[in-house]
């Protein structure tokens, strides 16, 4: 089973094997071929100036299209078919496997950010021990890039997720496999705005950006059927050229959400998207509209600063973001007094437990009344808790679990108190998972919500300890976060 969850966390670059034999596009075929057998290798990357690939010859190559059908001296460009697919160092293997399969390439040349040579990725090596009973789904994840193909990329995420949930992965394991897919959705649906801006007459992008994702997305926790939660940082530019970069990245956001929304990322309601300017800013601005939330603490601001709080970078520059998040962090965690507005504001403060120990369920929602909204009082309580207690230890980690393991490591959280609320946080994500999956089978929309009865006694047991253990520890950490603070 690891080797089937690693397709989706693995990428070129973790598969890949040293690209034995490069040559250029001029070289003779007969040089060609005398290196393949020198090295025992199977496939040549050709390439042209500056290790920027133009194509591939397999030994498959050499026996159909090269062996007494062309003169010796021919230069290897001339046997050469068609545009060569690359893989880049980054691109996930779980894409790949499924390219491989339907292009039937046995090798796929890994690149790097410039298009240079890194590597050699084979079929095999992608797949590790192989998964027979897996490559027909993997092929729904080898669409095209355009709107359509990655729509199919997500309706294929509910049973992903059942197979995973069938072979016992942690919960929150398959939420980031599910945050990776939606993250490659992201870069794919960037680079199509970018070009398709530059087809329209817009020209290239007048800064380096970065698209970031904040929400569920940005802890890399997101269930089936996310919304958008996105914005832009752009790199400082000069007041003078505000008017055009703004009107580039006003339309490049713009297609962005459109394109996300298409694809089955729906647009969000409350308007957390690049296209909204207050998530559209370049990097000092950030820091303005920051320091304007550390000073006015209003509602709306301490809701728009803990959204914010969440960020994480998915495409374009990185270094953008981690400066951000880095000088957010020392920020956040410096302000004794913010930090004690958030946690007063972070709402729920508690989880859904009422008297006797009795499950809270929707007493107001008329469409969910009686149900448990098992995200908002049961996995949000430890989200927030546990987000605030890092940013007061200056942890710059976004993941629930991940801030966990940095506070056990800096000493702000003991072995027991970790592996209760890691197994509460675990067993309630796994609950509203494996319903979602179900929701979506008997072909309704995923939601947070779970009706009871849905529970076994096992499972409803278990449900309320948990809730018990998250809801002691949780209000201790808030006592200990106000006495720090």
């Amino acid at each position: 089973m690891a080797g089937y969850s690693e397709l989706f966390l693995r990428t070129a670059k973790d598969a890949m094997r040293p690209a034995v034999v490069v040559c250029d596009r001029t070289t003779p075929c007969e040089k060609v071929i005398a290196r393949l057998a020198e090295t025992g290798s199977n496939c040549a990357v050709i390439t042209r100036g500056g290790g920027r690939v133009v194509g591939q010859l397999s030994g498959r190559d050499v026996a159909h299209r090269v062996a007494f059908r062309v003169a010796p001296e021919t230069p290897v460009s001339e046997v050469l078919t068609g545009p060569v697919r690359v893989a880049r160092h980054d691109e996930r293997l779980y894409r790949l496997v499924g390219v491989m399969r339907v292009t039937r390439a046995q090798y796929l040349p890994v690149v790097d950010d410039a298009g240079r040579v890194i590597g050699l990725l084979s079929r095999a090596d992608a797949l590790g021990a192989g998964l027979p009973r897996y490559l027909e789904r993997l092929d729904r994840f080898a669409q095209s890039a355009t709107v359509s193909g990655l729509r199919a990329i997500r309706q294929a995420q509910s049973d992903l997720a059942g197979d995973l949930l069938a072979d016992r992965l942690d919960a929150p394991e398959i939420q980031a496999l599910l945050s990776g897919i939606n993250e490659d959705i992201y870069r794919q649906l960037t680079a199509n705005a970018v070009e398709g801006l530059a087809l329209d007459g817009w020209g290239r992008p007048p800064a380096a950006f970065a698209v970031m994702v904040m929400g569920s997305g940005g802890r890399r926790e997101s269930f089936l059927g996310p919304d958008q939660d996105n914005g832009l940082i752009i790199a400082d530019y000069p007041d003078a050229e505000h008017t055009a970069v703004d009107a580039y990245f006003a339309e490049f956001a713009a297609r962005l959400n459109r394109d996300l929304d298409q694809v089955g990322i729906p647009y969000c309601q409350g308007h957390v998207m690049a296209r909204n300017p207050l998530w559209r800013k370049s990097h000092s601005q950030w820091l303005a509209q920051l320091d304007y939330w550390m000073r006015s603490r209003r509602p709306q601001v301490l809701l728009n600063a803990s959204v914010l709080l969440d960020f994480r970078v998915v495409c374009g520059d990185v270094a953008l973001g981690q400066s951000l998040r880095r000088l957010m962090v020392e920020r956040v965690g410096g302000s004794p007094g913010f930090m004690r507005a958030l946690m007063l504001a972070d709402s729920p403060k508690e989880v859904g437990l009422g008297w006797f120990d009795r499950l809270v369920t929707e007493s107001d929602d008329s469409i969910h009344q009686g149900e448990i909204n098992l995200k908002r009082h049961g996995i949000m309580p430890i989200v927030e808790a546990v987000r605030l207690y890092a940013l007061a230890h200056g942890v710059e980690a976004t993941a629930t679990r991940e801030r966990m393991r940095r506070l056990h490591e800096l000493g702000a959280l003991n072995t027991n108190d970790l592996d209760a609320l890691t197994h509460a946080h675990g067993f309630m994500c796994h609950l509203l998972l494996a319903h979602q999956v179900q929701e979506v089978a008997a072909g309704r929309a995923p939601r947070p919500h779970l009706p009871p009865e849905t529970l076994t006694r096992r499972e409803h047991d278990q449900l309320v300890r948990s809730m018990k253990t998250s809801q002691g520890l949780l209000r201790r950490l808030r006592k200990t976060l106000v006495g720090d603070i």
